[in-house]
Order: structure tokens, then C-alpha cells, then sequence
């Protein structure tokens, strides 16, 4: 089904509850702020109802998810792919997730450069320098999600 060319307010609807608003979601992005009230806002019940065809982008703190509840979505395959710019214990990073080959990942551009600096950059260049070493390559994510449909609502 094409996208509507334009999208109004009344086009949209409140949905009061993570859990539904991740089951009628194809792709959920987390933009919410750090506190008590949102940690591992995005638990494992969120994860299941996103389900196997859904992406996750947390674009927010790394606190409001539940990482090892990730760890074990991702490594069971019941959720297509994660986009991750924040984690839980910045900047070590979960070897799990790191691994994962449902897993995009970079730099939280918010970050206080005198807090991670150096250390950051060396590890993202660690990481980043074999691949780029081995040539080009096809990301998985954007063939996924151009075969991906809208879910109804």
C-alpha cells in the first residue's frame, strides 16, 4: 500500500499503551527522556508484540531498554533488526550486541566528548576498520525493510 502523500494531525491517533502501539508498529523509535519512569520502558513485552517483521530504534537513553531482554530477542530471531545510538553502560557496549547481525549501531552524537572522547573513537575505529578493510558490502537492513509493508492499524 503507498504512503499517503501528506500526513495531517487528524491522520493520527493517541495510543495509550507501549504494547499496542509496538504490536500495530513496523519500526518503533524510542525518543524519550532518562529517569526512573522510563527505564526498560522497552522491556520484553514490548519486544514480543513488536514481533518478528519489527525494528527497534532507540535514539533516546540507553536505560529505557531493556538490553538483556534485547540480547535474547534478537538471539532467538523474534525481532527483525535494532538501531542502536545509546546503551546502557556507555561506552562499553554488550558483547552480544556487538555481535549481533540484526544489530546497526554508531556513536550517540549527544554524547559529552569529555566523557567517552578519545575512547569512543578508537573503539568504533577498531570495529569498523575490518570491515571497511574487506570491501563493499550490502547492508541487510534497507533490502529488509524495502520488501517490509505497512502494518493496519
Amino acid at each position: 500500500m503507498p504512503m499517503p502523500s501528506s500526513t495531517t494531525l487528524t491522520d493520527c491517533r493517541f495510543v495509550p499503551d507501549l504494547v499496542t502501539l509496538a504490536r500495530d508498529s513496523d519500526i518503533l523509535v524510542v525518543a524519550a527522556s532518562d529517569g526512573t519512569g522510563s527505564l526498560h520502558l522497552v522491556n520484553a513485552a514490548v519486544l514480543a508484540a513488536l514481533g518478528p517483521d519489527g525494528f527497534l530504534v532507540n535514539v533516546a537513553r540507553g536505560s529505557v531498554v531493556d538490553e538483556d531482554a534485547l540480547v535474547t530477542t534478537l538471539q532467538q530471531g523474534t525481532l527483525e533488526g535494532v538501531g542502536l545510538d545509546v546503551f546502557t553502560h556507555e561506552p562499553d557496549v554488550l558483547q552480544a550486541l556487538r555481535e549481533s547481525p540484526r544489530m546497526v549501531m554508531q556513536p550517540h552524537r549527544a554524547s559529552p566528548w569529555e566523557r567517552y572522547g578519545w575512547p569512543w573513537v578508537i573503539w568504533w575505529w577498531t570495529t569498523l576498520s575490518p570491515i571497511l578493510r574487506a570491501g563493499p558490502c550490502s547492508p541487510p537492513l534497507p533490502d529488509t525493510l524495502a520488501q517490509h509493508r505497512r502494518r493496519s492499524t
